[in-house]
C-alpha cells in the first residue's frame, strides 16, 4: 500500500482511489462485466475520434464539480475549434426502471444546482449506449418523462452497444435525439 501511495503521489492518483484499487479484488462479476464494456466503448470511441478526451469514474472522483453519481465517462471533443462535453453511461438490461428514474432526478437537480453552468461552460450532453434496441426505447419513454416532470433543457442521445462497436469512421452516425429517435448523427453534430 505504501509503495501504492509513492507512485501516486507522482503520477496524482488519491489515496482514495488507490483503496479503491485495493478493494477492486471484491466485485461482483456484474461490476466487472459492466466495467469490461464501458472499456470497450472507450477503446471504440478512442478509433472513431482520435483526438477525444476520455475520464472514466474513477479518474473524475478526484474533482468536486462532477455530479456525486457520476457518469461511466465523461468525453471531451474539439470540433471546429468548439470543444464539446458529453456524460456517457451504458445502461444495460440487468438496470432496474426505478434505478434509471433516481438517475435522471439527479442529473436534473445537478442541472438545476447550476454549479457545472456556474463554470462558464455549457451543460454536458448525456449520452446512454443501451445494451439493446428494446431497452433504448424504454430509455427513450423514461428521459422524455423526466424532462417533462424536472422541466429540464438537458440534451439526451442514445445508441445500442452493438451500434457503437461495429460503427467506423466513414459511419459513425449511431446518436439519436429522444426528441427524434429516427434521425441518426454523428457525434461531431451533437
Amino acid at each position: 500500500m505504501r509503495l501504492l501511495q509513492k507512485l501516486g503521489q507522482q503520477k496524482g492518483l488519491t489515496d482514495q482511489a488507490i483503496k479503491n484499487s485495493y478493494n477492486d479484488k471484491d466485485v461482483a462479476s456484474g461490476f466487472i462485466d459492466h466495467s469490461l464494456s464501458v472499456y470497450a466503448i472507450n477503446n471504440q470511441l478512442a478509433m472513431l475520434y482520435p483526438a477525444i478526451q476520455q475520464f472514466t469514474k474513477r479518474e473524475l472522483a478526484i474533482y468536486k464539480y462532477f455530479p456525486k453519481r457520476l457518469p461511466d465517462l465523461y468525453l471531451s471533443l474539439n470540433v471546429k475549434n468548439d470543444t464539446r462535453r458529453y456524460f456517457l453511461d451504458l445502461i444495460e438490461i440487468t438496470d432496474k426502471p426505478f434505478a434509471i428514474n433516481w438517475q435522471l432526478g439527479l442529473m436534473a437537480n445537478y442541472f438545476q444546482n447550476g454549479e457545472w453552468q456556474a463554470k462558464g461552460n455549457p451543460f454536458p450532453v448525456i449520452l446512454y449506449v443501451c445494451e439493446t434496441g428494446e431497452l433504448e426505447k424504454r430509455i427513450r419513454r423514461q428521459v422524455n418523462a423526466a424532462v417533462y416532470k424536472f422541466g429540464v433543457e438537458i440534451q439526451f442521445y442514445t445508441t445500442t452497444q452493438n451500434a457503437l462497436i461495429r460503427s467506423t469512421q466513414n459511419d459513425d452516425e449511431i446518436w439519436s435525439s429522444v426528441e427524434e429517435p429516427d434521425k441518426l448523427i454523428s457525434l461531431k453534430e451533437i
